[in-house]
């Protein structure tokens, strides 16, 4: 977990070991390989969306408002230049409804039409489709209600421990972030201050 206050460096030290901005100074690793450069070419673009995933406060920002939830994850997973055949997506797009507890009739609906924390479960599992090795999550209750939030929260940890993967969780509330992370990075004017 990383927790600060806003304006602590926390959402920005996220996008930039997810390689959507460039650090000042300093290199971020991933697997012995440098992310710190920007990525040469699609198939090393694809490569490292494949290794991390990202989930962003606003869900909107990864959902096409045009396309149902089935075909926003479809693409996902074709954006990948997978060739799944229709039953081997279907398949993974219903495993993955259950995994984030998305109800299988919300499938067919447009973003617009679900809740604030139904986009959010969406979001998810469009970051889970691949099998990244990281997910990083931006804030990703904060928009929600109260209830609504320590209810995701407990979902998400039970979708850590099914996954498997490391998850990054930036927060601004540290018990958020106590009750997810097994290790926390205080942040204070773009500086780690303690671990």
């Amino acid at each position: 977990g990383i927790v600060g206050e806003s304006g602590s460096g926390k959402s920005t030290t996220a996008r930039i070991i997810c390689g959507l901005e460039r650090a000042d100074s300093g290199t971020v690793h991933v697997e012995g390989d440098d992310w710190s450069r920007p990525a040469r070419g699609g198939a090393e673009r694809r490569v490292r969306a494949k290794t991390m995933q990202m989930v962003f406060q606003d869900p909107y920002q990864s959902l096409d408002r045009r396309q149902t939830v089935r075909q926003c994850l479809t693409e996902a997973i074709r954006v990948h230049r997978r060739a799944d055949s229709r039953e081997v997506i279907a398949a993974r797009i219903s495993e993955l409804a259950d995994q984030v507890h998305l109800d299988a009739a919300l499938l067919d609906a447009r973003p617009r039409a679900l809740s604030g924390g139904q986009r959010q479960r969406v979001a998810i599992a469009r970051a889970l489709i691949n099998k990244p090795l990281v997910l990083l999550l931006d804030e990703p209750l904060a928009a929600l209600d109260l209830k609504l939030r320590q209810r995701l929260l407990v979902e998400l940890d039970a979708i850590h421990d099914e996954v498997g993967i490391t998850f990054l969780y930036v927060t601004h509330d540290q018990g958020e972030a106590m009750s997810i992370s097994d290790q926390i990075a205080v942040m204070n004017q773009g500086r780690v201050e303690q671990i």
